[in-house]
């Protein structure tokens, strides 16, 4: 017979359960230790109940919501390094230009005035008396804006409004596209898979 001991703890937990529902229903008529010698394991019951080994008292059951199971069971969802800001590649005219950045958090788009003056296009800005403050404070003053410039990103061409800043062109990024292009271009971005949608 395999694991009789578990077999043994069984039947004495049943044999507890059955002394428990005894107890809530005893009316004793005759001396305690009398009852107590007509039932053997009762006494060693009572002595587990005396000494605090068991509970007689049924616990109550309480359902918790998945969200506290996660918490309790540390099963918390697993937790992505920052994928920092995102970059897409866009053509500009008939030049391929490196890529943009995609900036929730930007209100406006942003082209360095060097992009311009490189793409001949300095006939088009407009004056603008715009103020431009940085996270950091500092005011920059843009010195015009180009409106309806086409971008192309990948087989979709986009008419929108920059910016134009005198600022050195970043490595990797030549232009920095805020909430009004990925407005327009309907984007979806998924931040855990890195995939931007438009």
């Amino acid at each position: 017979m395999p694991y009789p001991q578990k077999l043994r703890q069984a039947k004495k937990d049943k044999q507890f359960t059955r002394f428990a529902d005894y107890l809530k229903t005893l009316e004793i008529k005759i001396p305690f230790a009398e009852a107590l010698e007509q039932k053997p394991s009762y006494a060693k019951f009572m002595k587990d109940i005396l000494c605090h080994k068991k509970d007689w008292i049924e616990a109550e059951i309480v359902l918790l919501t998945k969200e506290c199971n996660a918490v309790i069971q540390k099963s918390l969802p697993k937790k992505f390094k920052d994928p920092r800001s995102f970059m897409i590649p866009y053509t500009l005219g008939d030049v391929c230009i490196k890529t943009a950045l995609c900036d929730l958090e930007a209100s406006i788009n942003l082209i360095p005035a060097s992009l311009i003056k490189r793409l001949c296009l300095t006939h088009e800005v407009k004056p603008t008396r715009i103020c431009l403050q940085l996270t950091d404070g500092s005011i920059k003053l843009p010195s015009s804006v180009i409106e309806d410039m086409i971008v192309r990103v990948r087989p979709f061409d986009f008419p929108i409004d920059f910016v134009v800043l005198k600022m050195d062109e970043h490595k990797s990024a030549t232009l920095i596209l805020g909430r009004p292009f990925l407005t327009t271009g309907q984007t979806l971005i998924d931040i855990q898979k890195g995939e931007v949608t438009l």
